[in-house]
């Protein structure tokens, strides 16, 4: 018995010119997959979000029961007086 070859287009890849790779195409999986990345991002983002919302809250505010995403006083009165001398500043240089 003879072998005839199968045809498979001048790229090679099947009468069709697609390969077949068994996984589901098309725009349901495309949206599958871009809502799976945006939740992934969200889980990798929350830290930072925590971490600049955690900068603006006052002391009272970080040991609180009930976290709170945005600070109840505003970040001006948050930071409370500048001090100007500090263990790591050095003094100004005199002329």
């Amino acid at each position: 018995m003879k072998r005839v070859p199968m045809n498979r287009g001048a790229t090679g890849r099947g009468a069709t010119g697609r390969e077949s790779t068994g996984l589901r195409t098309g725009r349901a999986a495309r949206a599958g997959q871009y809502v799976a990345l945006l939740a992934y991002l969200v889980f990798l983002a929350f830290p930072f979000v925590w971490l600049i919302s955690t900068a603006f809250k006052p002391a009272r505010e970080l040991g609180s029961l009930h976290p709170t995403w945005i600070p109840n006083t505003p970040p001006s009165t948050t930071s409370g007086r500048r001090s100007t001398s500090s263990r790591c500043s050095r003094p100004p240089p005199t002329r």
